[in-house]
């Protein structure tokens, strides 16, 4: 019995020690890598000074419209690496990091649809970004992509939404929201320690594994509830606006219909002729694996609001 009381004792001192030495270990390896990406040229990166924090954005391209880029929750500017410059040979591109992405600065402020659709219109003001605006947003950003025409429909052409969330997809966050919980809370508070780059995804973009990165990401899916409401007081319609839809499903299930129905109601309440929803059997990246397929129904988009009588008259 003493025997194996001092067995217990060994194993648990050992386990602890372990633990402490993989803590020190994941500390220091996550510090010199966020050292070294914050040490990374950023000499050709343009920023945007807001209020007390400084936004990371990039402009290319020339023509009559803007397009402005919205990435999903926690996703950076190289999302969208494999279509911005085919949609720079038609227009203007605009993408950029929300707060405490990739290379832009963090802020406390609760990371809801309200204050990233303040912050993105704080930038496009700060830096004479042109209009008219066609907007373009991916998964999330899609959520965010609507409540910023909701908020300025005046300075809007056309809405381009990639396998979109929406407010009523409650289906998914609510069989989710302890995963999002617990997600959340051990990115946000353990981002320093170097454990959740233990278990993220490798992926090309270097700043994806930054505590700063992870950090922000659990805070954007924490604000998901909150984002949602926003959007349901908002009851968000945009029937005037040109809307074109890509949905994506590779398993047909339950859920994946209950989505399409969501976007073929939002087609639905159109008044606008040109609107349009499809759907792929494809991933839900669809513009990172399959970038030909977006591009093409950009384009047929794009081309019926160039051909429309325009009105707006943005500088």
């Amino acid at each position: 019995m003493k025997k194996l009381k001092t067995i217990s004792k060994l194993l648990l001192l050992t386990t602890t020690l372990l633990v402490i030495a993989l803590f020190i270990y994941g500390t220091i390896n996550q510090h010199q890598y966020n050292r070294k990406v914050e040490q990374s040229d950023k000499s050709n990166k343009l920023f945007s000074q807001l209020d007390n924090h400084k936004i990371h954005y990039n402009l290319i391209g020339n023509g009559k419209y803007t397009f402005i880029l919205q990435s999903g929750l926690g996703t950076d500017i190289k999302t969208w690496d494999k279509i911005k410059d085919s949609l720079a040979k038609i227009g203007r591109v605009f993408t950029y990091e929300r707060s405490g992405l990739g290379f832009s600065e963090e802020t406390k402020q609760l990371k809801t649809t309200e204050q990233i659709t303040a912050e993105l219109h704080k930038v496009i003001e700060n830096e004479n970004i042109k209009g008219p605006y066609i907007l373009i947003g991916h998964s999330f950003g899609g959520v965010f992509t609507r409540y910023y025409a909701h908020r300025y429909p005046e300075e809007i052409a056309g809405i381009f939404l990639i396998d979109p969330s929406h407010e009523k997809m409650t289906y998914y966050f609510e069989s989710y929201s302890m995963y999002f919980k617990l997600n959340g809370f051990i990115k946000s508070n353990l981002a320093w320690s170097g454990l959740p780059q233990f278990i993220l995804p490798n992926r090309s973009n270097s700043n994806y594994k930054t505590s700063k990165n992870i950090r922000n990401d659990a805070r954007e899916k924490l604000a998901i509830q909150a984002s949602m409401q926003q959007m349901k007081d908002a009851n968000i319609l945009l029937t005037t606006l040109p809307m074109h839809i890509i949905s994506t499903s590779t398993k047909g299930t339950i859920n994946d219909k209950k989505d399409s129905a969501i976007m073929e109601a939002i087609i639905g309440r159109s008044k606008r002729t040109i609107s349009k929803h499809v759907s792929y059997n494809k991933p839900h990246n669809i513009h990172i694996t399959n970038p030909e397929i977006v591009l093409k129904e950009f384009y047929d988009f794009f081309g019926k609001i160039n051909s429309e009588p325009s009105s707006h008259t943005i500088n």
